[in-house]
């Protein structure tokens, strides 16, 4: 008896398993003709075979949405305002600045990161008395000569709730901390604060307000003693308290 070749033994393995090659590929050892594929199943399977790579390029295509960097707001000293109180026994002793300068670096979409400075020139400081402002600027109080400058930088900022500054909301609470240097010294300070929001508008360009605008409230107390300053018994015929309350109100614009 002659000894099958490969191919029928693979042949009667097949059989024996009830294996049939599916219609249009070839099983060794066994052709066939391939059937031919009709226009629609031709079109059918392009469509399988591309359509992964359609969905590639149109991900890769989509515009990259970068994230919003903080934008630099420059403080507005004509509507800006920084105030001191000191409580005397004969006359309380209130002292004015307006000309407040600095930059704020906002970032509306997350304003907790708001940092900057605010500088206020000792030499602006009015009380309604030029004697008594020459004693604040002089050696023994401020000294306005050696150091010309009082400071605060911002290095926290606290909200309540979440999300970004919304236009036209105003007096969200929060606290701000910072860098408070006065006569050379430096000192961390807390104090609460209130925060509003305008975006650039028709109507601030009538007030000759270019940008988005911020507004920032603050109060918080001061002991002078912590900064070198020793308080004199009086000054132009006053007693002045040893610690002083400060309140703040700052106008910021992007000017955009």
């Amino acid at each position: 008896m002659p000894t099958p070749t490969a191919s029928q033994r693979r042949g009667a393995s097949d059989r024996r398993c009830n294996l049939r090659a599916p219609a249009g590929v070839l099983s060794p050892g066994r052709p066939t003709r391939r059937a031919l594929a009709t226009p629609t199943q031709e079109v059918a399977f392009m469509r399988r075979l591309f359509a992964p790579l359609c969905v590639f390029v149109a991900l890769v295509a989509l515009p990259t949405v970068a994230a919003a960097a903080p934008v630099p707001f420059d403080v507005m000293a004509n509507t800006s305002l920084v105030k001191f109180e000191s409580e005397a026994p004969v006359e309380n002793i209130t002292g004015i600045s307006t000309e407040a300068s600095g930059k704020l670096l906002v970032d509306r979409a997350a304003p907790t990161a708001t940092t900057g400075t605010i500088s206020i020139p000792v030499a602006s400081l009015r009380t309604g008395n030029t004697t008594r402002d020459g004693h604040l600027q002089s050696a023994d109080w401020l000294d306005a000569g050696k150091h010309p400058n009082i400071t605060f930088a911002i290095t926290s900022v606290r909200l309540d709730g979440e999300g970004a500054l919304v236009n036209g909301a105003s007096g969200r609470k929060g606290t701000v901390t910072g860098t408070l240097t006065i006569k050379g010294t430096a000192k961390t300070v807390s104090a609460p604060i209130e925060v509003s929001y305008l975006a650039a508008s028709e109507k601030l360009k009538k007030a000759y307000i270019k940008g988005d605008v911020v507004r920032v409230k603050a109060r918080f107390d001061v002991t002078l003693a912590d900064y070198g300053v020793k308080a004199p018994d009086h000054i132009a015929g006053v007693k002045v308290a040893d610690t002083v309350a400060i309140s703040v109100a700052i106008t910021a614009a992007s000017g955009e």
